[in-house]
């Protein structure tokens, strides 16, 4: 941050790369080929532990913490009993403010496979810049989840299943999880049972 512009509502321009959408593709029909599921089913997670160990020692602080406070007969003004609370006087404040803006409008549309595919080249160059290596994650509601597997069987050496994640939103998976346990529910003779009187 610039000392000598803090405090003005001046804002930085955003890179050309994020505003201007260069690369016209289309998806003129249904005919994509999915590429076929990997012969081998072992499958290696790398989880390292350090992290884990280092987080422990300061989430049992934190328990210890609200443990003496609870015990005590009132809670004073400067007593902070949630985790948010309690790590953010512990680490002092933070003197950078966080400034609120719009993003820029695009000329295209957000549901057409141009727009979806500058978004993920977008988060590919985020990721990339601020952890070489990480695989890129998106995720995005229906219908976009389509266009962005689409564009990504239409594109496997860039943006193929191998090289960018993509998943589906948490507002469809939860909505067919509801579906299913409707299901379940109707046929199981339960609700019968708790409207029966």
């Amino acid at each position: 941050m610039n000392p000598a512009m803090m405090g003005k509502n001046n804002v930085c321009n955003l890179p050309v790369s994020y505003t201007n959408v260069q690369q016209q593709i289309s998806l003129p029909n249904d005919n994509i080929s999915v590429p076929a599921l990997p012969t081998t089913k072992t499958v290696k997670l790398d989880t390292p532990l350090s992290k884990l160990k280092e987080t422990i020692p300061t989430a049992n602080d934190w328990l210890e913490h609200s443990h003496q406070l609870l015990s005590k007969d009132a809670l004073d003004a400067e007593d902070w009993i949630s985790w948010a609370a309690y790590n953010a006087v512990k680490f002092g404040q933070v003197a950078a403010i966080t400034p609120s803006m719009k993003f820029p409008l695009f000329r295209e549309p957000a549901h057409s496979p141009m727009m979806i595919y500058h978004g993920m080249n977008v988060i590919i160059a985020v990721s990339n810049f601020l952890n070489p290596g990480q695989t890129p994650i998106m995720t995005v509601d229906q219908p976009l989840f389509t266009l962005a597997k689409k564009i990504q069987w239409k594109f496997p050496d860039t943006h193929g299943e191998n090289k960018f994640v993509v998943m589906l939103g948490a507002m469809h998976t939860e909505k067919m999880v509801l579906e299913m346990l409707g299901d379940w529910l109707e046929g199981s003779g339960l609700t019968t049972a708790l409207t029966a009187g």
